[in-house]
């Protein structure tokens, strides 16, 4: 019995870290459009998705991007995808949804962009924590196949990463 209970523990625990490990998520955008990083992997041409965990009240995440602007530019043509996951940090999801609206109305991105209301893609990439608090900026570089190609807490060195993949 004892073994039969081991045996279903390691079972359990090697789903849990195979889910653990999938990258993949939908969130909608602000424009309310369903954003699957499984269908973005499929396109053709696609290379890399460089994934931003953002908050507007993150001042180097929002000095980051210009820079995001320019990569993005410069090497969308050679299969590179952005999308900025925005993180609430007041409880008013709702308030906060407003900010951030007028914020990137403000400072619009040539990229996607996406509301993780509840917070659960910053769970699933351990951006936030159980008890709800969040560590911005860290973005996070996969590949075609979904999987995790390099991470970073700074901007310039995704950007370096992303530039040396590409060439």
């Amino acid at each position: 019995m004892k073994h039969l209970v081991m045996m279903l523990l390691c079972l359990t625990g090697l789903t849990l870290f195979a889910a653990g490990n999938d990258l993949d998520f939908e969130l909608y955008n602000i424009g309310d459009q369903l954003y699957d990083t499984k269908q973005i992997r499929a396109k053709p041409n696609l290379k890399l998705i460089a994934v931003d965990f953002f908050s507007i009240h993150c001042e180097p995440c929002k000095k980051a991007l210009p820079e995001w602007s320019k990569l993005y530019e410069a090497y969308k043509g050679k299969g590179l995808e952005i999308i900025v996951v925005v993180l609430p940090v007041e409880d008013d999801r709702e308030k906060e949804l407003q900010k951030i609206e007028l914020f990137f109305k403000n400072n619009p991105i040539p990229f996607a962009l996406a509301y993780d209301k509840y917070k659960l893609v910053g769970k699933k990439y351990g951006v936030v924590t159980a008890q709800g608090s969040a560590q911005v900026p860290q973005a996070f570089v996969i590949d075609r196949a979904g999987k995790l190609v390099f991470k970073s807490e700074g901007h310039d060195e995704v950007v370096k990463k992303i530039k040396d993949v590409l060439k």
